[in-house]
């Protein structure tokens, strides 16, 4: 089965070049700081990288729209499957950190919801 991969707060790339090195196809990665994004765009020239601020929750859509493009083309047959791997960052989220944990949960619940709203989507 062929898997599609769609990278989420990809840094510079490390996710992708292991699943690049699985045999998966990744055909997005996102994450919103530019010095990570130019790394991950020199490691991965063929690769769709992104610079945008996740956590908008009408983002998925826009998601949806691209996945249902693959969905219906010829490049993939009917059986491979899509795996959305995200990373929010969770440095809030350490004991070793001062600020609230709270703070580190917003990105985290975003992720989730999104997977969410994918699965509704079909």
């Amino acid at each position: 089965m062929k898997v599609v991969v769609v990278d989420l707060f990809a840094g510079m790339g490390g996710f992708t070049e292991g699943a690049i090195n699985a045999g998966a196809d990744v055909i997005l990665s996102v994450d919103s700081w530019g010095p990570a994004v130019a790394v991950h765009r020199d490691n991965h020239p063929e690769s769709r990288v992104e610079q945008t601020l996740l956590g908008n929750p009408e983002w998925y859509i826009g998601l949806i729209k691209m996945l249902e493009q693959y969905r219906g083309s010829s490049i993939y047959p009917p059986y491979f499957h899509i795996h959305i791997h995200g990373s929010p960052p969770c440095q809030a989220l350490s004991n070793a950190s001062s600020t609230n944990a709270e703070e580190g949960m917003v990105l985290v619940n975003w992720f989730l919801d999104t997977i969410d709203k994918l699965k509704e989507a079909g």
